[in-house]
């Protein structure tokens, strides 16, 4: 990534809107495709090129049957992560979201890696949930945002969202140690 180079586009009032509604958008085109591609290359030298060499780190990933996953790139300083994750663009997008002009404070960033079904142990399908509902925090104005490193179309079953889900509240931690 280049210095001062913009990270991401900025949303419009109707994906504002949208947000607010619906509670998840879809913003095609949100991250410059010159800098996804240095995410995807970064990506597999962290975590191989299938994306499940990598071993979770104890105390940091998360040791799962669902996808394999490394937490915390951002806050390591890795590049470009760090340089994405902290960009003044995606903080303007979070209170854009938000609607409010308020401070932003990054909480986590991830590599989640869902290999293909049966492809191996890790394979399994990722049950219904509400992301986060464990955290310490109240999630009133937690923004996650998605990026998808390759063509992601429906027919490889991509995350799906239930629209209007985030007025009913937290519905409490639904992944149990047999995984549902």
């Amino acid at each position: 990534m280049n210095v001062g180079q913009r990270v991401a586009r900025d949303v419009t009032d109707e994906e504002v809107a949208a947000y607010v509604r619906d509670g998840w958008v879809s913003l095609p085109g949100l991250v410059d495709r010159e800098i996804v591609a240095e995410l995807l290359a970064a990506s597999k030298s962290l975590m191989g090129r299938s994306g499940m060499e990598a071993s979770p780190r104890p105390g940091l990933d998360v040791d799962w049957q669902n996808w394999n996953d490394r937490h915390f790139m951002a806050r390591e300083g890795i590049e470009p992560f760090r340089s994405v994750a902290y960009s003044p663009d995606m903080g303007k997008l979070v209170q854009r979201f938000n609607e409010r002009d308020v401070a932003v404070r990054h909480y986590a960033d991830m590599i989640a890696v869902k290999p293909p079904a049966g492809a191996t142990s890790r394979a399994r399908a990722t049950p219904i949930h509400q992301d986060f509902p464990n955290r310490q925090f109240d999630r009133v104005g937690n923004v996650s945002i998605w990026v998808a490193l390759e063509s992601m179309p429906a027919e490889r079953g991509t995350v799906r969202f239930r629209t209007g889900s985030h007025r009913l509240g937290s519905l409490g931690k639904m992944f149990g140690r047999d995984g549902h």
